[in-house]
């Protein structure tokens, strides 16, 4: 879609965030890999990125996504932290077991206990007693948060401080849950195989498989742990007014995190106030949450990569305006009287694909395909 400046460009992907890694550079026509970029490049996009080391990058090259800020993000608590000291509504949070109910302190049981790094379902205990509290610091939680009673949960996902797609979390059918259970194993252990050269039997492994999903969704979603994997999908939504609570909180943690977008997973709680989960960075994307994303990208590469993008832009929509109206009032009359004002239009299209260097051109082009399809 960038046509020429895709060589200018480059997604770096992790091995968990691969999948939608790839598709968003095939369709964006970009360069991408797991590893940091070679050749020379004058954008790097970090999509869930995994370093353990600071970065660096050259000061002429444009960092969506920094992932310094990744790694910062993936230490949950420390997020956590960040997030609480930019006012953003999180739940109170403690990495000391000690101070859970204690005079002057929020955490009060029941708690959620996490370990530091965690994704999903994973890494988290329900614990109701210190005694419970206790056990999950053997089994490796380190740090604690109060219950939010859920009313509704939702993940916005935000770019350059605009939400641009929201999700409300809803239970899967049975049959659902049997199908993406299937769908996800299978996926993990082929992809294990290949890395590993080994050879994979698809057929009987999703034999085997669908039998274990039967009895893996027989109780239902589970209404603790609201995750992919166990019985909860995401599905899109009427986006809420961006003045709403919710939107102001998410579009407030992306800002406070350091990240130019990603994925927010809040809630609002039976009382109507919104809290803000956490934040990911490399969120799988499928059909309209992907579009989204090839939209929001493409423009933001397209205006840092050619300058005067908005002033073709701002050019071009009076164009496209005008060419609306009139059709708008053919289709109201029934009449073509406006020929003489279409090749005026066209004639000003030609001028300025004329006129315009080979940067410009490529937004021309992306430009006039949208009008003219």
């Amino acid at each position: 879609m960038l046509d020429k400046l895709g060589n200018d460009v480059y997604i770096w992907y992790s091995g968990a965030t691969d999948v939608t890694g790839k598709n968003l550079a095939a369709k964006l026509g970009i360069k991408g890999g797991n590893e940091a970029p070679k050749d020379k490049v004058k954008v790097v996009i970090g999509w869930g990125t995994k370093t353990k080391e600071s970065i660096t990058f050259n000061k002429d090259i444009h960092v969506l996504n920094h992932p310094d800020k990744i790694r910062l993000n993936r230490d949950k608590p420390l997020m956590l932290d960040i997030l609480h000291k930019a006012k953003v509504a999180v739940a109170p949070f403690t990495k000391s077991a000690d101070s859970i109910g204690k005079t002057g302190t929020e955490v009060k049981l029941p708690v959620i206990a996490r370990k530091r790094f965690h994704q999903g379902g994973k890494g988290f205990w329900l614990c109701p007693t210190m005694t419970h509290v206790k056990a999950a610091i053997e089994e490796g939680a380190e740090y604690f948060q109060n219950m939010i009673e859920i009313k509704e949960e939702y993940r916005i996902h935000v770019f350059d401080d605009n939400a641009i797609y929201c999700a409300k979390k809803t239970r899967r059918t049975k049959e659902e849950m049997e199908e993406a259970f299937v769908r996800q194993e299978l996926e993990k252990m082929e992809t294990v195989a290949k890395k590993k050269g080994e050879a994979f039997d698809k057929v009987i492994t999703e034999k085997v498989l669908n039998q274990q999903a039967k009895r893996f969704a027989a109780d239902g979603a589970n209404m603790l742990i609201r995750s992919n994997n166990l019985g909860w999908k995401f599905v899109k939504t009427k986006m809420p007014k961006m003045d709403s609570p919710l939107i102001v909180e998410a579009v407030k943690a992306l800002k406070a995190s350091g990240l130019c977008f990603g994925a927010v997973d809040c809630c609002i709680d039976v009382k109507d106030k919104p809290y803000v989960i956490e934040i990911n960075s490399g969120p799988g994307l499928e059909e309209s949450t992907f579009d989204a994303y090839i939209v929001a990208m493409e423009t933001k590469i397209l205006s840092l990569l050619t300058p005067k993008t908005g002033i073709i832009k701002e050019t071009m929509n009076k164009v496209a305006g005008a060419i609306g109206d009139m059709k708008s009032s053919i289709k109201s009359t029934g009449k073509s009287h406006g020929k003489t004002e279409l090749i005026n239009q066209l004639a000003m299209a030609k001028d300025m694909a004329e006129a315009a260097d080979d940067d410009e051109a490529v937004v021309l082009r992306s430009v006039f395909k949208k009008m003219f399809g």
